[in-house]
């Protein structure tokens, strides 16, 4: 993490890291719909920070991560740059973001509960 830290700073540059913060990844989780949309507007958030030539951080960062990985994870990263230069892959995070709407007004409404609750809840 210490790494990938440090070359996505490379990478943007202080101004843009105080705009957009450094990147906290989240683990999917099959039955965390929430988790999974979260993350999945994070990851665009710096997917559309591009270089000068279109080029995603995504795709900078696993770049450059390769010059310090000469093993497995080096072909990790570069299965990791067709992914996120797959449009359907992009299409399907976009999708999955959406999703977060509805599942923020499920939240809300299934997990506040009490007298001071905007809403009823089944809790």
């Amino acid at each position: 993490p210490i790494l990938f830290r440090r070359v996505m700073v490379e990478i943007l540059g202080k101004e843009l890291v105080d705009k957009f913060g450094l990147f906290t990844g989240r683990k999917e989780r099959d039955t965390r719909w929430l988790s999974n949309a979260l993350a999945a507007i994070e990851f665009l958030k710096y997917h559309n920070v591009k270089d000068l030539n279109g080029t995603s951080l995504w795709v900078l960062l696993f770049r450059r991560l390769q010059y310090y990985y000469k093993d497995w994870r080096y072909d990790r990263l570069e299965e990791l740059i067709k992914q996120v230069s797959n449009d359907s892959v992009i299409f399907d995070m976009y999708v999955e973001a959406e999703a977060a709407g509805y599942f923020f007004s499920q939240y809300e409404w299934h997990g506040k509960n009490g007298e001071y609750a905007d809403r009823t809840s089944y809790r």
